[in-house]
């Protein structure tokens, strides 16, 4: 230091004071502004933050099966003489289902994807009961026969199907009916009714009175 800043010092203390917290103050300042914090010189306040696995990490999947039930047609003719023929029939009715892909975390982004169960067409078969019928059963969804003895009759159709899903297996029916009638003669004041019945390709026909 000086001789004239030493000699100004002894003569006013609080000049000299003043003096050194003044160069303190310079110096403190310069050293905070050279030398910057680490958040200056990236520029954002702070480190940049992970990356987001949010696509990823919160993906599910679903699967909700559909499924198939039988309709039937209707039967023709629902009404009929014995020995004239019958005919019927079976559709499958199909109701999709949905693989259900889910994706996000936050903002869940949902995907739905049809899918469709499988009719397992072995399966398929008929039988017809109640009545003596020609062919009393056979294979697919369409039924055919001839009644060979009058009253009330019943076509069955018999289905399965596999769910889009797995491969659970599902049975599934359906039932219709028809009549057969058997022809009536009037005799005078007596009405006749004929019991027919085709026996080995021979109709037996025994008469019966009202």
């Amino acid at each position: 230091m000086s001789k004239k800043v030493l000699k100004l010092a002894g003569r006013r203390p609080m000049v000299l004071a003043l003096f050194v917290m003044a160069t303190l103050t310079v110096s403190l300042l310069f050293s905070g502004w050279l030398t910057p914090t680490p958040s200056r010189a990236q520029g954002t306040g702070g480190p940049n933050p992970p990356p987001s696995n949010e696509n990823t990490n919160c993906a599910s999947t679903n699967c909700i099966e559909g499924g198939i039930i039988l309709g039937v047609l209707p039967i023709i003719p629902k009404t009929n003489c014995v020995f004239n023929g019958v005919s019927a029939s079976a559709n499958p009715i199909v109701s999709n289902g949905w693989y259900v892909v889910k994706t996000g975390c936050t903002n869940v982004l949902t995907n739905y994807i049809p899918v469709y169960p499988i009719i397992i067409s072995d399966s398929n078969r008929w039988e017809a009961s109640g009545v003596g019928v020609t062919i009393p059963n056979g294979i697919g969804l369409v039924a055919g026969f001839t009644p060979t003895n009058c009253g009330e009759g019943t076509v069955t159709f018999y289905s399965a199907w596999q769910d889009a899903c797995g491969t659970n297996l599902h049975d599934i029916s359906v039932s219709t009916n028809f009549y057969a009638r058997c022809p009536t003669m009037t005799i005078g004041t007596v009405t006749v009714v004929p019991a027919a019945v085709l026996q080995e390709g021979i109709l037996h026909i025994a008469m019966t009175v009202d």
